[in-house]
Parts: structure tokens; C-alpha cells; sequence
């Protein structure tokens, strides 16, 4: 009796990021100068102007007080590869081959950002499925994003 295997779909998978913090987002300002920054500078005031890094450090503070009341948080962004297995052509199960991923993605990115956060992990599991024997995955495309909780 030989197994065969054979991949059912490509899954985007989305669970929560318990381990990401916006922290980019703090700056603090004395004056007209940057005192500390993953963002911004000195150079950035001497090139917009104080008013409008103000403006963008105001901005980043809103943003990071939505995260903080928990508007928005940080997801993980996974591919799987479902695989049915089959034996004299009678299916007896399935099984998931666990693909890229990535974290640290801000859940209200929108739909067109997570799409082509996909295709990029998708072109990145191609290789690694055509190593297990599988297709090289042109005939297999991603199915809609999935919200794991």
C-alpha cells in the first residue's frame, strides 16, 4: 500500500502577536531637538521643520495610545499547507506542513498589504514544498486569509 500526497490549498493563517510592541512610535522632543527617537531626528527638524515632526510625533502618540486601548494590535501572518492523503485512491486523512511566516503586522494594515504579504511568503514556501516532492506551486494559489484565535 503506497500513500499518496497531494496539496489541497495553501492556507493564510492569522493569529494574534502577544509578543510585538510599537515602541517606534515614542519619541520625545526638548525644544527643537530630538532627545530619543527610533524615528526621528535631528537631521528630520532640520529638513521639515519643528512644526511638522511635531505633528508626526503627535500623530505617533495617538497611534500608540489606540494600541495601548487596544484599537488595533500586532498579528502573525502564516502560510499552511493542507495535504490530503490518500491510499488506493481512498482518502484516510490530512495533514499540514507549516510554511513561512510573519509578525509584527499591525492588524488594521488592510486587505491589499496582507495580500501582498502572502504572495511574498508564498514565493517563499514554493521552494520548500518543490523539496518535499510537491508541485513547484503554479497550480496552487492561497485561499482566503484565515482568523485563528
Amino acid at each position: 500500500m503506497i500513500a499518496e500526497l497531494n496539496i489541497t490549498h495553501i492556507e493564510p493563517r492569522i493569529s494574534p502577536d502577544p509578543i510585538s510592541e510599537p515602541d517606534w512610535l515614542l519619541t520625545t522632543i526638548d525644544g527643537d531637538h530630538i532627545v530619543d527617537s527610533m524615528r526621528y531626528g535631528d537631521a528630520n527638524i532640520a529638513e521639515y521643520g519643528i512644526e511638522r515632526v511635531q505633528g508626526w510625533v503627535t500623530d505617533d502618540q495617538e497611534r500608540y495610545a489606540d494600541w495601548q486601548r487596544d484599537a488595533w494590535h500586532f498579528v502573525d501572518l502564516r502560510l499552511v499547507a493542507v495535504v490530503e492523503v490518500s491510499t488506493d485512491g481512498r482518502r484516510i486523512g490530512t495533514l499540514e506542513i507549516d510554511g513561512p511566516a510573519l509578525g509584527g503586522i499591525e492588524s488594521d494594515a488592510g486587505d491589499e498589504y496582507m495580500v501582498s504579504v502572502v504572495g511574498e511568503l508564498f514565493e517563499e514556501f514554493k521552494p520548500d514544498l518543490a523539496g518535499f516532492g510537491f508541485d513547484d506551486g503554479d497550480s496552487i494559489v492561497p485561499t482566503e486569509i484565515v482568523c485563528e484565535q
